[in-house]
């Protein structure tokens, strides 16, 4: 006991705020019997208010403009979905090919191609090239030649006809 008096001189030499709160209770002093009577003043101040004009959404019958739904939150967050979808089907759509089908392709493959579908070519691609030279090089089997005539002769007109003979 008496190792806490001396505490306490010396809180009360050092701090004598410290020592004077320490002397005062801990906690909120209620008034007596202040809980047996706060209930019944709470309803009577409820009571005194004045009631107020506000309704209810749900009973209210308010006719919107047709175009309301535009203003939505929902139509706004399926058209953002949908614009990024589409930007994103752009970017995967378009992407560059790396370029490497053709260089598996050799030069005679190529030729071989491009002489058996010549008619699938439009003429301008081998105006400004070396190809053309080096199809007309090709030699033709005179009977290819003569079967070709008499598979297409239907579809020539007489210009083209007079320029092969």
């Amino acid at each position: 006991m008496e190792y806490k008096k001396e505490i306490q001189d010396e809180l009360s030499e050092l701090s004598p705020l410290l020592a004077k709160m320490r002397q005062e209770p801990a906690g909120f002093i209620v008034p007596e019997n202040y809980f047996d009577y706060l209930s019944e003043s709470i309803m009577e101040q409820v009571k005194l208010e004045p009631k107020s004009d506000f309704v209810e959404p749900s009973n209210l019958s308010v006719s919107q403009p047709w175009y309301a739904f535009l203003f939505s939150r929902s139509l706004f967050a399926g058209l953002a979905s949908f614009a990024v979808l589409l930007v994103a089907m752009f970017f995967l759509l378009n992407q560059p090919s790396n370029g490497n089908e053709l260089a598996e392709i050799s030069s005679e493959e190529a030729e071989y191609y491009i002489a058996n579908h010549l008619d699938e070519f439009e003429l301008t691609l081998f105006l400004d090239s070396d190809l053309l030279g080096e199809i007309n090089e090709i030699e033709f089997d005179e009977n290819e030649i003569n079967q070709f005539l008499e598979d297409n002769i239907d579809e020539l007109d007489a210009a083209t006809l007079e320029q092969l003979l």
